[in-house]
C-alpha cells in the first residue's frame, strides 16, 4: 500500500516538475516575442545620438512628429544628407538578420522630391559595406503627411555579405536627401521619426501556441510513462 502511494507521489511530483518546466519555457517564448523590437528611436526628448553628415543640418523638434518629437533635416549644400546611427548602437547585429529596418518621413516644406537616392541604407563592417535603396522615387511626397518606409534586412536585398557585416557593424547610415538642388526656396526640409530595428522572431500568438503545444506533449509523455 505504501509502495503504491509512493509511486503516486512520485508521479505527481514528476508531472508538477514537467508543468513548471513547460511554464518556464512558455514565459521565455513570450518574453522573446515581447522584445521583438531590438531598438526604436522616437526622438520624443532629443536626437538620441543620431547625427547628420555631408550636406545638411539636423534639429530636434519637440512636437509635431508621428507622434511626439522628431528630427528635422535641412539641405544646405550639394552633398548627400545622411543620418548616422549613434556609435553606442553599433556592434553585433546578428539578431537583426531577416528582421526589419523602418522609419517615418514627412516632406515639411513642399519641395518636390526629385532625388532618387532618398532612403538608401548603407551598413558597414570595417572595409566591407552593403547597401539597398529602400524607398521609391519621388518620396516623401508633397502631401504634408507622415509616411512609413521599411525594408527586410535579408540577403535578397543586401547581398550575401550581410550576415558577416551584421556580426560587427561599425557604421549605419540612411540617406535623407530628397531634392536635386539647394539654396533659398530650393532646399528640402524633411522630418524623420520612429527609426526602428526589429528582430525576426515569432509573432506573440505563434509563440503562445508553440509553448502550449510543447507543454501538452511533455505532459502526455510523463503521463504515459
Amino acid at each position: 500500500m505504501r509502495c503504491a502511494r509512493d509511486n503516486s507521489d512520485t508521479a505527481i511530483r514528476n508531472r508538477t516538475k514537467t508543468m513548471r518546466t513547460s511554464h518556464a519555457l512558455l514565459l521565455a517564448l513570450l518574453a522573446g516575442a515581447a522584445h521583438a523590437q531590438a531598438a526604436t528611436y522616437t526622438f520624443d526628448a532629443n536626437d538620441q545620438g543620431w547625427t547628420i553628415f555631408d550636406g545638411g543640418t539636423l534639429t530636434h523638434v519637440a512636437a509635431g512628429g508621428n507622434t511626439g518629437g522628431f528630427l528635422q533635416v535641412e539641405d544646405i549644400n550639394d552633398g548627400d544628407m545622411l543620418l548616422v546611427a549613434p556609435g553606442a548602437a553599433l556592434g553585433n547585429w546578428s539578431s537583426l538578420l531577416n528582421g526589419t529596418f523602418s522609419f517615418d518621413a514627412k516632406n515639411l516644406n513642399g519641395i518636390d522630391s526629385s532625388w532618387p537616392g532618398f532612403g538608401q541604407v548603407v551598413i558597414t563592417s570595417g572595409a566591407t559595406s552593403v547597401s539597398f535603396d529602400m524607398v521609391a522615387a519621388n518620396n516623401p511626397p508633397r502631401d504634408g503627411q507622415w509616411h512609413t518606409y521599411s525594408v527586410l534586412l535579408n540577403t535578397a536585398n543586401f547581398g550575401a555579405a550581410l550576415p558577416t557585416v551584421l556580426a560587427n557593424v561599425t557604421a549605419f547610415t540612411f540617406k535623407v536627401e530628397s531634392h536635386n538642388g539647394f539654396g533659398l526656396n530650393n532646399s528640402e526640409l524633411n522630418g524623420i521619426d520612429n527609426v526602428a530595428f526589429t528582430s525576426a522572431v515569432p509573432e506573440p500568438a505563434s509563440a503562445v501556441l508553440l509553448g502550449l503545444g510543447l507543454a501538452t506533449v511533455a505532459w502526455r509523455r510523463r503521463r504515459t510513462s
